[in-house]
């Protein structure tokens, strides 16, 4: 279980080198941390939490990082 949820959040990382957009440009909604909030918007709308897709982008982000920090053993 513990393996799962790391990958989710593992999934969620800039791929470092790798274009975010598919078009060798950064995306704006990947924050300096790493995280792709492009990506992480996409999963919200696909599992129907329309609600959690109103946050700004340093809200977003600090919630999947409180998220992180409480369902996994990474805590940095």
């Amino acid at each position: 279980m513990l393996a799962a949820q790391e990958r989710f959040f593992a999934d969620l990382q800039r791929d470092s080198g790798l274009p975010l957009d598919g078009a060798g440009r950064g995306d704006a909604n990947a924050t300096e941390a790493g995280l792709d909030l492009t990506r992480f918007r996409r999963w919200l709308r696909e599992a129907g939490w329309s609600e959690a897709l109103a946050l700004e982008d340093a809200d977003l982000a600090q919630v999947l990082e409180q998220a992180r920090a409480l369902y996994t053993e990474d805590r940095a």
